[in-house]
């Protein structure tokens, strides 16, 4: 997620199993979206990094994903 010129401390991250929230705030902005899921995830093991106005979330599936192998001609 792109947060340019935000500050790590004005960043406000909140991960659940389906999803998660994002709140920042910079001089010229305000930043505030949520973001559902494709697959459940583990929010209590979400793990975040905030580096020069980039953040980058990292969180396991909950269940692994299996399917059905397909050969490829």
């Amino acid at each position: 997620m792109d947060l340019a010129g935000a500050s790590k401390e004005s960043v406000d991250l909140d991960v659940g199993d389906k999803g998660f929230c994002i709140k920042a705030e910079a001089e010229d902005f305000r930043y505030e979206n949520c973001y559902m899921l494709a697959h459940e995830v583990i929010g209590e093991e979400a793990k975040a990094k905030f580096d020069s106005g980039l953040l980058k979330i990292t969180v396991p599936f909950k269940d692994a994903l299996h399917g059905h192998k397909v050969s490829i001609e």
